[in-house]
């Protein structure tokens, strides 16, 4: 409840993000501590285990002679505690703008034919966005890239907000999410595999279209939004602020051929990509 209220209470400026693991891991271990300190002065040990134990004897009159005001003291440290802390981390975290070399250098016989794309999923707020599309062999390969820095509750690249296509998109709908896994330099690299079937109306013709996205986050890539989440916390306690990105790839064509055409784009660029993003990082 605490955690509830003083993210109400500060407007949702703290105990939102990653203080919130904070306060569930440390804080409610003090928390405890504390209430048992406290309930130990009251307490009425067994006397059985008084005759035979004369140690816990001694352990349970020593909290049992808690002072009061410490006990209150240290209350009142736990309540303040998530101002510093929320201070420590904003003070980890960049402001300056995203500054990316942008567009991705084409390579394995992929030109790159717009710095546009004929698609683009729905995030929301990100920092910068870039997109591009590459050709090869008849297939084309559209790339966006959405960029987060100085995250917080309205903007933040973990988001049920942040999706392939919107329940109110006319022209895009989702028709099935799972989950692929590609070979990267000979390590498995898995992405959240999107279908999508594209309409313009009742005489158009219908389009198909397949988007792979992972996840960018302290310099690892993440499909599942709870790893994503995971690494953000672990980089911004470690001093690496809290930037991060979705890469997400499309190809229009039947799911199959699709597939097959994503995989040999991600092969021969993702660690690219992932320089690109990297550079960004620690250049703010």
């Amino acid at each position: 409840y605490m955690i509830v209220m003083l993210g109400h209470l500060s407007d949702n400026r703290i105990a939102t993000g990653v203080d919130h693991l904070i306060y569930g891991w440390v804080f409610f271990g003090v928390v405890i501590t504390i209430l048992f300190m406290i309930g130990a002065r009251w307490a009425e040990p067994d006397r059985a285990v008084i005759a035979s134990s004369p140690v816990v004897i001694g352990a349970a009159s020593a909290l049992g002679r808690t002072n009061p005001t410490m006990a209150l003291l240290a209350a009142a440290v736990i309540l303040l505690a998530p101002h510093f802390v929320d201070r420590m981390l904003q003070q980890q975290i960049s402001r300056s703008a995203v500054q990316l070399s942008w567009p991705l250098a084409p390579r394995g016989g992929w030109t790159l034919a717009s710095k546009t794309a004929d698609w683009q999923p729905n995030y929301v707020g990100p920092s910068s966005q870039f997109q591009a599309t590459y050709e090869r062999n008849g297939h084309a390969v559209g790339v966006y890239l959405a960029y987060y820095r100085a995250q917080g509750p309205d903007r933040k690249l973990v988001s049920s907000l942040n999706v392939m296509a919107t329940s109110e998109d006319r022209h895009w709908h989702a028709i099935g999410s799972s989950r692929v896994e590609s070979s990267i330099e000979g390590q498995p690299v898995w992405w959240r595999r999107t279908h999508l079937l594209g309409t313009g109306g009742m005489t158009s013709q219908r389009i198909h279209k397949t988007a792979w996205k992972t996840n960018w986050v302290d310099g690892e890539v993440a499909d599942r939004d709870a790893e994503a989440k995971l690494r953000g916390a672990a980089g911004l306690l470690a001093g690496r602020g809290d930037d991060g990105a979705a890469i997400v790839l499309h190809t229009a064509g039947e799911p199959a051929v699709a597939d097959a055409v994503l995989s040999d784009f991600a092969q021969t660029h993702l660690m690219a990509l992932r320089q690109i993003l990297e550079k960004a990082r620690v250049a703010h």
